[in-house]
């Protein structure tokens, strides 16, 4: 039932995407700052970006915080390139209650189970089962499994006190304070560096309120824990090294010797991102190309192997980077342009039926780029069999630069002699 790791769920061409980028994202603000009362503030980072190693996590750091009612979370968005928000409330309780109380075999499994499944499992496993999926009907994904827009529910910021239409965004309204008795409470998609300040009403039973993201789900999930007034609870400053901690030895630790493999990759072998660890359920990933400096020979085809959620892009114009953009009237919406396919094929329809682990690598042939103007893959959705490849022949000798348009730091460059 679990969503895995870092998948963009859309097609590689989307419908109805529409507005412009223009990003009017909030600057962060430093943990540690006190208010009055007595009440503190604390911030959650969302992803991650650290120094030395480009990468994504599905993952808010830390996990979970220890607070008091009437102060404030701040969550920080760390632009990887993954859409992220941050949704709490009384239908995210239910759901991420009922989805944790159930057996790791199909907590873990790659989708849900049928109702002839659902039907074997004993009585307090079926009613965990339908509440869990309740989630997904009452508070869609971010993005569709198919072409089509944001979900604007999702996209955009919603306080509800009821279960609000899942078909349209929520209606504009100043943003509440945080009372645990909301429906839905959510930030919509946060752009990069954006803040989703978050004021834990002063009446705030005590208690474990969870939030996750509403493209990656249950892969994506965190917790704050509200404690009596008297009750000592951990600094900024200790918050942001707890955080800091669990970065470094979940993801960052496991991530820097791929990175350092990937680097040496032969020219004739190039990637767009890697493949998950083995061994490790980590929700986390590489945004790079190996090598970052492609040798190639005019005429000669390149064949990147593709892991991930990637596009391989030629002199990208900045409209088409970035999963979500902004209409002029504030809502976000798919980004048509970063998805679609220009100058060559994209990807293929996936095959019906389970995946075959022995199927071959599938080759996209994009065809011959001239040497100027803009191409792209589209989006490429490569997670395990079949592998996607995507193939590109550059006409004249030059220095090309190359990217992907979902995530922003993943460049590199093709020298064509």
């Amino acid at each position: 039932m679990r969503r895995f790791a870092a998948v963009l769920a859309v097609a590689a061409i989307l419908g109805a995407a529409c507005g412009s980028d223009d990003d009017e994202s909030s600057t962060p603000t430093t943990a540690g700052e006190t208010g009055g009362s007595g009440a503190s503030s604390i911030t959650v980072e969302v992803d991650a970006k650290p120094s030395n190693l480009i990468m994504h996590a599905l993952a808010y750091f830390p996990k979970a915080v220890t607070v008091r009612a009437g102060d404030t979370v701040k969550f920080h968005s760390n632009d990887t390139g993954e859409p992220h928000t941050v949704t709490f409330g009384t239908v995210v309780d239910d759901g991420l209650n009922a989805f944790n109380a159930l057996p790791d075999e199909i907590k873990n499994a790659d989708g849900p189970p049928d109702e002839a499944a659902i039907a074997k499992l004993p009585a307090d496993q079926q009613k965990a089962v339908k509440d869990a999926l309740a989630l997904d009907e009452k508070l869609p994904s971010l993005l569709p499994d198919g072409p089509g827009d944001a979900n604007q529910l999702a996209a955009n910021p919603c306080f509800s006190d009821s279960d609000p239409a899942t078909d349209k965004a929520c209606p504009e309204q100043a943003q509440p304070a945080f009372n645990g008795k909301q429906a839905v409470y959510n930030s919509g998609y946060l752009p990069g560096d954006a803040v989703f300040e978050v004021k834990l009403a002063e009446d705030l039973a005590p208690g474990t309120y969870n939030y996750f993201c509403l493209l990656h789900r249950q892969g994506m999930t965190g917790t704050i824990t509200v404690v009596d007034a008297d009750t000592e609870v951990p600094s900024a400053a200790e918050v942001a090294e707890a955080g800091d901690k669990e970065l470094e030895e979940k993801f960052a630790s496991k991530l820097r010797p791929q990175a350092a493999e990937v680097a040496k990759t032969p020219s004739d072998k190039p990637v767009a991102g890697a493949p998950p660890l083995e061994g490790e359920e980590l929700e986390a990933g590489l945004n790079v190309f190996g090598p970052d400096e492609i040798e190639a020979k005019a005429g000669t085809p390149v064949v990147w192997t593709v892991s991930g959620p990637h596009t391989i892009a030629v002199d990208a114009p900045q409209d088409a980077i970035g999963a979500l953009v902004k209409a002029p009237d504030g809502t976000w919406h798919a980004n048509e342009k970063a998805f679609a396919p220009v100058g060559g094929a994209g990807a293929p329809p996936p095959s019906e039926g389970p995946p075959d682990p022995k199927a071959p690598p599938v080759v996209i042939d994009g065809g011959t780029y001239s040497g100027s103007g803009f191409h792209s893959s589209g989006l490429i959705l490569s997670f395990g069999a079949p592998v996607y490849q995507y193939k590109l022949t550059f006409a004249k000798a030059g220095t090309y630069q190359i990217s992907c348009q979902i995530h922003p730091d993943m460049k590199g460059s093709v020298k064509v002699s």
